[in-house]
């Protein structure tokens, strides 16, 4: 009897749901549809009166169901306008903190990415003012939101460079034509790194803010989440030494005490612009390591002799050549100091300790003379 009452109960519950999430769907269709009596419209333009600029006001309903907002009706976002028609008001920009924010109860994504939004590069360029700086919608897209794994979507790993690029357009295009950006767009490799893997994604900071890591003195570190990684650029046959061996040269060295102005990876390599040292264009070809290395404050200059010898160079590895004697000797005379030392030490404390006992003994010998 019990089981019967309690499949009895589970089953009004689910009718209950259902029936009030299609109650729900239904609503907010037809609250859509009462939006799309205009803006469902394709030649629906509106006219701005300050600047004639002509916008185009057509949503289009397919678009919107197949978002990740397609359960959300046009007043969840344009929460401010309230009535229709509503020709003569501007409606202002949707604020997506009244969904997105941390323990939010409608089942938005729980982060705390708004508020890294906020404190980013373009967070702060639009609290200073200035209109052009990016939003949510701007990045994500408006009506046409998708999650950020779908391919289709616009922050997509393959296409959030695409998003970028008419902001920064002079970068995209370098990186379009870089070693990543063609392995991003030609190959597809979903191993190519794009705008994101290396500036981050809502926490976004200038090249000088210590927060960035795109920071002179952050820069190795944030290759290296690629290049020293073997499940990545360690298939493609790509050494994962070049980090390691940069961080015990000179320059890494002097970036590791903070220095801003010792070469980092980006100051060979090139930011954007990264190609195989095989290219002509590259800067690490090695009939443009002179220009490279002789640079305003780096070595003003610079010879040929620059592009002779090796760059990333392990001192224990045998391929090292003069470099691997070099320091091998050194390895082991500076072993063999030490072990002479401490063998020195060692014989100088026993001569000192039998030295002590002969004394000891004489004065015992003369003692018992004396008696």
């Amino acid at each position: 009897m019990n089981r019967i009452l309690k499949l009895l109960v589970f089953g009004l519950a689910f009718l209950v749901l259902t029936t009030g999430f299609l109650y729900v769907g239904g609503a907010a269709q037809e609250v859509v549809q009462n939006c799309t009596i205009c803006h469902g419209k394709q030649s629906y333009k509106r006219v701005v009166r300050d600047t004639g600029e002509v916008v185009d006001m057509f949503v289009d309903e397919k678009v919107l169901a197949e978002s990740a907002h397609h359960n959300r009706t046009c007043a969840n976002c344009h929460a401010d306008i309230t009535t229709v028609p509503h020709e003569d008001y501007k409606p202002k920009p949707v604020d997506c903190t009244r969904c997105h924010y941390l323990g939010n109860p409608i089942g938005a994504p729980q982060s705390e990415t708004y508020q890294a939004y906020e404190e980013s590069a373009h967070g702060q360029a639009l609290a200073q003012g200035k209109e052009k700086a990016p939003r949510c919608q701007d990045c994500h897209g408006a009506h046409d939101v998708r999650h950020v794994r779908a391919l289709d979507s616009r922050v997509s790993h393959s296409r959030v460079a695409d998003t970028c690029a008419p902001c920064h357009q002079k970068a995209f295009l370098d990186f379009r034509n870089s070693v990543h950006g063609t392995s991003l767009y030609e190959n597809q490799n979903p191993d190519a790194p794009s705008c994101t893997s290396c500036h981050g994604e809502h926490n976004i900071f200038a090249p000088e803010d210590p927060r960035s890591a795109v920071h002179p003195t952050r820069v190795a570190d944030d290759c290296a989440r690629c290049h020293e990684a073997m499940e990545i650029v360690g298939k493609y046959g790509v050494p994962t030494d070049q980090i390691e061996t940069y961080r015990r040269s000179f320059h890494g060295i002097a970036v590791r005490f903070g220095s801003k102005y010792a070469a980092n990876c980006a100051s060979c390599h090139g930011h954007h612009d990264v190609l195989p040292s095989s290219d002509p264009r590259s800067k690490v070809n090695k009939q443009n390591i002179p220009g490279t290395c002789g640079q305003a404050d780096c070595h003003e200059g610079a010879g040929t002799n620059f592009a002779i010898g090796k760059v990333h160079v392990n001192p224990e590895d045998q391929e090292a050549g003069l470099v691997y004697y070099v320091s091998t000797f050194f390895r082991y005379f500076t072993l063999a100091v030490i072990l002479g030392l401490i063998v020195h030490i060692a014989l100088d404390l026993v001569r000192r300790f039998l030295g002590v006992r002969k004394v000891d003994d004489r004065k015992t010998e003369k003692h018992e003379g004396r008696a």
